[in-house]
Formats: C-alpha cells, sequence, structure tokens
C-alpha cells in the first residue's frame, strides 16, 4: 500500500486535492482497507472517492452507483444499518433513472436494501423489497435460471428470520428445484440442503430434516476430490449426529 500512498501524494501536488486522476488511488487504498476488515478507513477513502465525483461538472452516474454502493456495504459491515440503506437508495435511485427498473443492477440494489431491512428488522419493508428484486430478476432471466434461485433463497432466509418456517421452507424449496435443473453438481445444491434441514427443524419435521442434512454431508463427502473442505464436511455429519440426538430427546420427554 505504500506505494499507492507515495503516487497519490505525487498526483495531489500535480493535479490538486480534488482531481479526478485520484480517484483510482482513493478507491483501491479503500478495497485494500476493506480487505483487512479495517472498516473506518476504508470509509474514510470511500467518502475522499465520493467527494470527487459528486462535484459540479462530474456527473458520471455509473461511478457513483459503485461508490453509493460499496459505502454502503462498509456501513452494513460497520452495523450502520441506518446508514447502509441511505446509501443503497442513493445507488438505486441513480440506476433506475439512467438504466430502468428493470435491470440486473436494479434488482441487485433491491435485494440489497432488503437485506439491510432484515437487520434493522422490518419485516414488511424488507420483503417488499426482496420481492422487487425476484419480480425484475424472474422478467430478466426466468424462472428456472440460477439468479432466480438466488433471490427465492434470499427470500426464504428473510422469512426464516422473522420467524415464518412455512414460508422460508416454501421458498428454499424452490431454490433447490432450480438449483437440480443443473444436476446435482451444482455448487451451491448443499447450502439449499442444508436450508431445509434447518428449517425442517424448526418446524418439527425431524425425520425430513435428518434426511436433508445427510443428503448435505454426501454432497459435501463426493466432492472432496474438488477440494471441498473436509472440515465443512465433518461439521454436516456432526450435525446429522445433532439432529438424531435432539430428537432422540425430544421423543424421550414427550412419552
Amino acid at each position: 500500500m505504500s506505494v499507492f500512498f507515495k503516487i497519490l501524494e505525487i498526483l495531489k501536488a500535480l493535479c490538486g486535492e480534488n482531481s479526478t486522476s485520484l480517484i483510482p488511488i482513493y478507491n483501491n487504498l479503500a478495497i485494500a482497507s476493506f480487505r483487512f476488515e479495517e472498516y473506518q478507513k476504508a470509509l474514510e477513502y470511500f467518502e475522499k472517492t465520493l467527494k470527487i465525483l459528486e462535484a459540479p461538472g462530474e456527473e458520471n452516474f455509473a461511478s457513483l452507483i459503485v461508490i453509493y454502493k460499496n459505502l454502503a456495504l462498509t456501513f452494513s459491515h460497520l452495523k450502520e444499518y441506518q446508514k447502509s440503506k441511505e446509501y443503497f437508495e442513493k445507488a438505486l435511485k441513480i440506476s433506475k433513472a439512467t438504466y430502468g427498473e428493470i435491470c440486473p443492477a436494479s434488482a441487485n440494489l433491491y435485494h440489497d436494501i432488503g437485506l439491510v431491512d432484515v437487520h434493522l428488522r422490518s419485516k414488511k419493508q424488507a420483503l417488499h423489497s426482496l420481492e422487487k428484486a425476484l419480480n425484475i430478476i424472474k422478467i430478466i432471466y426466468g424462472e428456472k435460471h440460477p439468479e432466480t434461485a438466488t433471490s427465492y433463497q434470499s427470500l426464504g432466509a428473510a422469512f426464516a428470520c422473522f420467524g415464518d418456517f412455512e414460508q422460508a421452507h416454501q421458498y428454499f424449496q424452490k431454490t433447490l428445484d432450480i438449483r437440480k435443473i443443473y444436476g446435482e453438481a451444482h455448487p451451491d445444491i448443499v447450502y439449499s440442503y442444508q436450508n431445509i434441514a434447518k428449517i425442517c427443524w424448526n418446524l418439527g419435521l425431524y425425520q425430513q430434516s435428518i434426511g436433508y442434512f445427510f443428503q448435505s454431508s454426501e454432497d459435501l463427502k463426493s466432492r472432496l476430490w474438488k477440494k471441498v473442505s473436509k472440515y465443512r464436511y465433518v461439521l454436516s455429519q456432526s450435525s446429522v449426529r445433532l439432529c438424531e440426538i435432539w430428537r432422540m430427546s425430544i421423543e424421550k420427554k414427550e412419552s
């Protein structure tokens, strides 16, 4: 990073404090800080980038969307969710004005806003934004696309967070059904099995839960040759055993 600082000082001396030439340097410093989980530093550099971009005559809408989103993500990591939502909404406003509502960028931003609203415990707003994202993704890609599966999964996770396990189960099942179209080798299918297993457990469907956990463990086992972590396989096997123990303890109490 010392190289970036040297370049930054040279450019500031040559071009001034508010030159657009500084944007790539500030942005690289922000991203590096973010990756090292130094979120306050990342915030400082992203805000310097934003100050230059928001200057009169510098209407680079694509760059503004990116920097607003980066700021929103940084605030999310700092658990300042209201601030995060504000920046996601700014990005969405520009995205809709520039590209229209029916575009991947707008769908992703609706999705991000929905996830922030989950953290804010705003159920109605969270579900509204996530459903908006899903509807746009379905228009663009169709019902049987991996992106659609991801949107279903996010809705399922949101319903689970709000304690509506029946609805969560439906959306997780839709996610799994789409991923199965691409075969059992789909990289995310194991997460679908585990999500449904957890929901089934919360619904008291213990045998089904064990079945899905077992399926996920078998799936991970078959992927070991593809360098999937043995640790995750062990965790999945442990989940199966835990489910069996919990089920037996509940049956014992009920008898």
